[in-house]
């Protein structure tokens, strides 16, 4: 809502709720059960539910855990981003929207943040970019400035890949301009906070575009700019369902 904080756990969950609706519209009950395959880069998990309800449980929390790997905070969006309704998309709008002056906001910069905090292990989120020619994706710091013009680089908590006029930068000090052999429609951040590694891949086929080595100690959020009025949308996993007669 224009000029309040949005409760984005609420939010959320009258969109879960919607979904889930739309979902058993499509599920009938019969004699038949369901193997539900979540296939992962490292693992293949296969869960084999007996009982409808416990069927129809399985699949919402497993559609929604895996819908989203990185939902974007609006409460963090520059008023001139807008978000899509499930907070996984973005883009710029040269209007800005009226929005509370809270201290989570980016004011100077069109950016936002994710809700997810990564103080350790390892995270992965794809983004495709498509047409955008205008952005950067990463992470940064928790504490990074939101109301103060600060450049993306790493000594101020920035730890980011720029495309922008066709070219690729890493944004290190000074940025590091890299030619790619075709440019990915599908960009692959990868975080290893452990081992202080942020990769950035080109998701279709791997490929390595840039890595930035850090001994991180704060906390760090997934991090998006653009100034693009094509969508930046955050990927979701594979998932695949197949129904097995009894």
């Amino acid at each position: 809502m224009s000029g309040v904080l949005m409760d984005v756990t609420s939010h959320l969950c009258n969109l879960k709720y919607r979904v889930w609706e739309k979902m058993l519209d499509h599920v009938e009950y019969s004699e038949y059960t369901c193997h539900f395959l979540h296939i992962s880069e490292d693992k293949s998990c296969v869960a084999y539910n007996q009982n409808l309800s416990n069927m129809y449980t399985f699949i919402f929390g497993q559609f929604f855990s895996l819908l989203a790997p990185v939902t974007l905070d609006p409460n963090t969006a520059h008023p001139c981003l807008i978000l899509s309704d499930d907070f996984t998309s973005l883009h710029y709008s040269s209007q800005p929207r009226h929005c509370p002056d809270n201290p989570e906001r980016f004011h100077i910069s069109a950016e936002v943040v994710g809700m997810t905090a990564l103080g350790s292990g390892s995270h992965h989120w794809i983004v495709e970019t498509g047409s955008n020619q205008d952005w950067l994706l990463g992470v940064v710091s928790l504490s990074v400035p939101r109301n103060a013009e600060v450049s993306a680089r790493p000594e101020n908590g920035f730890w980011t890949l720029c495309f922008r006029d066709g070219e690729f930068r890493a944004m290190t000090s000074p940025p590091t301009p890299f030619t790619v052999s075709k440019t990915p429609n599908q960009v692959k951040v990868q975080l290893d906070f452990d081992k202080g590694t942020l990769s950035f891949l080109d998701s279709v086929d791997d490929t390595l575009l840039y890595e930035f080595t850090h001994t991180f100690t704060e906390t760090l959020l997934p991090y998006f700019y653009t100034q693009s009025q094509h969508p930046l949308k955050i990927l979701p996993e594979n998932v695949f369902a197949t129904v097995l007669r009894k």
